[in-house]
């Protein structure tokens, strides 16, 4: 695994002539929406992104009654937890409008979502995602070709209901 991060394995090329490492891109995809629409939705690649995964335990704790502490027990692991926080920029003079839009569309997007990076796929072996939360883009004071972006996502994983007879 050590080798995911060498020079030689830069996937890209920043707008700073720095490599690039791990790219996060959400491939295009539809869906229908909750009116009944059939929406499409661009695919997005975030090259400044950070990543911060948090995984969630599902632990019951249990008071015993004239005991110090807590009986614990195991129930499961939860979903993963993730935070996107990065930056978009364009060339000085433009504002990185499409890009914006673009994200913002990604944002509306009303099922799981695939995402494809190096980190999340084969580190945490999380290949979908749902963004939860109150996804941010802020602009930059100063600044007209950058906005920042902050937003959180659950793991998805497919899960299939047995039906037993009773």
């Amino acid at each position: 695994m050590a080798d995911i991060f060498a020079p030689e394995r830069a996937v890209a090329i920043s707008n700073l002539g720095t490599p690039v490492y791990d790219q996060i891109i959400f491939p295009s995809g539809k869906y229908t929406d909750s009116e009944g629409f059939e929406v499409e939705y661009p695919s997005v690649k975030l090259d400044n992104c950070l990543v911060t995964v948090q995984l969630q335990r599902n632990i019951a704790l249990t008071n015993i009654v004239g005991r110090k502490g807590t009986v614990k027990e195991f129930i499961s692991n939860g979903d993963y937890e993730i935070t996107f926080t990065g930056r978009i920029t364009a060339p000085w003079q433009f504002q990185p409008k499409d890009a914006i839009s673009e994200l913002n569309l990604l944002f509306l997007v009303e099922q799981e979502i695939s995402v494809n990076s190096i980190y999340l796929n084969e580190i945490f072996a999380i290949t979908d995602i749902v963004i939860i939360g109150k996804p941010t883009i802020t602009q930059v004071e100063g600044s007209r070709n950058t906005v920042d972006y902050t937003f959180q996502a659950i793991s998805y994983e497919d899960i299939e209901l047995e039906v037993l007879d009773a």
